[in-house]
């Protein structure tokens, strides 16, 4: 594609992503920046919502259903790191996603900032053969940059996010990367995502059903299983480990989806929270999930 072709500037050579550092080589360490953050971004979209939400009730089935279709158009759930990038492996996608957790957290992002992020990264790596890897945190930055514009009331700006990797990138190279992602993406920065799908199933006043699904993003089960499955696991597997039915035939019907389908996806996401919690997992770390890292694996899943 043409996109390809864009010259950008030269960075100093860096190892970001076998462990992200800044501009003199040390490891970035987030939780001892000055916070920047914009306060009251999630309480005041929480509650804009939540009234908005009570005006369309009456349409929920007919937005479900759009929603349902939309993730057809958008999620080809396919492994394009195994297809399209020689240069990048699943352990640098990891690493890059659970810095922006951080990033996000520092900046007090909300979850659908987040995951819109790492949909228009894996949209625009989908779309350019043999990205090199010491653009990756470039292209990451730049997307959450182009996510918190389309979804925060306050974004951070294109300097706050050179900040955050310690100037590593400068605010014109953040500007340049942004268009050549836009151009990528042919400016199609809309996505359903899971944390909407988990707001239909219920889930979203559940934490530990956005610490799964944030957890998700940074494994290979995000890009093999779309988020209406994903959240709906989620849901199922909170349920569980609050000693509820996972997931009752009401919902069932509703939502089109049986938890014969659900319990291959419940079980991926029961190890990833497993090996998260027993590898120290950093992403746990994060101020958002401090109500949930409590709450141990789940020791079985209901058959």
């Amino acid at each position: 594609m043409a996109t390809a072709a864009v010259a950008m500037p030269r960075t100093r050579a860096r190892v970001a992503l076998s462990n992200i550092t800044n501009a003199n080589g040390d490891p970035t360490d987030l939780r001892k920046k000055r916070s920047v953050a914009i306060e009251g971004n999630d309480h005041q979209q929480q509650q804009a919502r939540s009234h908005h939400e009570i005006g369309y009730m009456h349409y929920h089935d007919d937005i479900y259903e759009n929603m349902r279709r939309n993730e057809l158009k958008h999620y080809a759930c396919v492994d394009y790191l195994a297809t399209c990038q020689r240069n990048l492996t699943h352990r640098m996608r990891t690493i890059l996603v659970n810095w922006l957790v951080e990033v996000a957290d520092e900046y007090r992002l909300s979850g659908q900032t987040l995951h819109l992020t790492v949909y228009l990264i894996d949209s625009f790596l989908s779309r350019l053969h043999d990205v090199e890897r010491r653009r990756l945190q470039l292209i990451g930055v730049a997307c959450m940059f182009i996510a918190s514009k389309y979804e925060e009331i306050h974004p951070p700006t294109a300097n706050d996010f050179s900040y955050i990797t310690d100037h590593t990138y400068t605010t014109e190279q953040v500007l340049a990367m942004e268009q050549t992602v836009l151009v990528a993406v042919e400016f199609r920065v809309t996505a359903v995502t899971s944390v909407e799908f988990r707001r239909r199933f219920g889930g979203d006043d559940a934490p530990l059903v956005q610490l799964l699904l944030d957890l998700a993003l940074q494994d290979p089960i995000c890009l093999a299983h779309r988020p209406s499955q994903l959240a709906a696991a989620a849901c199922a597997y909170a349920q569980v480990a609050a000693g509820q039915d996972a997931w009752p035939a009401a919902l069932s019907r509703r939502s089109g989806i049986t938890y014969a389908q659900l319990r291959p996806c419940i079980v991926a996401l029961r190890d990833l929270h497993r090996r998260a919690v027993a590898n120290g997992s950093a992403i746990l770390n994060a101020k958002r999930y401090r109500d949930t890292v409590r709450i141990a694996p789940l020791s079985h899943v209901p058959k």
